[in-house]
């Protein structure tokens, strides 16, 4: 199972049983990651499953991805007084 991400990679893998042939060697962080993984998943005769694409964050830019309202209370970020400091 495989959630994909706009940027190219994925957000989730779930595997009944760890197959380390989709993942060994790979280049990461790059746009055909996921693009990449489905050939892998193709030469290994393998059957998966994708739920539609989400953005990860990963990046600082994705932020802006974030739900609205996840960094209210955050020092500097947010409407909020903010965590209490530690004691």
């Amino acid at each position: 199972m495989f959630v994909p991400a706009f940027d190219g990679g994925y957000a989730l893998v779930g595997q009944r049983r760890a197959d380390a042939r989709c993942f060994a060697g790979m280049t990461w962080s790059h746009a055909r990651v996921m693009a990449d993984t489905r050939e892998r998943l193709r030469a290994a005769q393998l059957r998966w499953a994708e739920l539609p694409a989400v953005a990860d964050i990963d990046e600082p830019g994705d932020l802006v991805h974030l739900p609205p309202g996840w960094l209210d209370g955050l020092p500097g970020v947010g409407p909020g007084p903010g965590p209490e400091p530690a004691a």
